[in-house]
């Protein structure tokens, strides 16, 4: 038995989404340099992201590149882009694949 069908359906949706649709979790390494283009572009760092909601610049890091999953610094991520959701912010940068080079 898979550990989905253990938990159930809705335990792997991504926040925002509703009915236990599975979407995007983790950003690829490709999206993580765009993700962190984004956020120097806009005069964003990590570490003061990480501070106003309570965790290190290093896990910042770890989630915009998709080594880690984490709600909430995938939300204030999003919000710092200007995006509602994480799944916004990944949509965003499948679109725009090579616009950070």
């Amino acid at each position: 038995m898979k550990r989905s069908e253990r938990i159930g359906k809705g335990a792997f949706s991504t926040p925002g989404m509703s009915g236990g649709e599975v979407g995007p979790r983790r950003a690829n390494l490709e999206q993580g340099a765009w993700i962190t283009y984004q956020l120097k572009r806009l005069g964003v760092s990590q570490r003061a992201l990480g501070h106003s909601i309570g965790v290190s610049q290093q896990m910042v890091q770890r989630v915009a590149y998709g080594v880690s999953t984490s709600a909430r610094v995938q939300k204030a991520i999003a919000r710092a882009l200007g995006y509602r959701t994480w799944a916004e912010v990944l949509a965003r940068c499948t679109d725009c694949e090579g616009a950070a080079a």
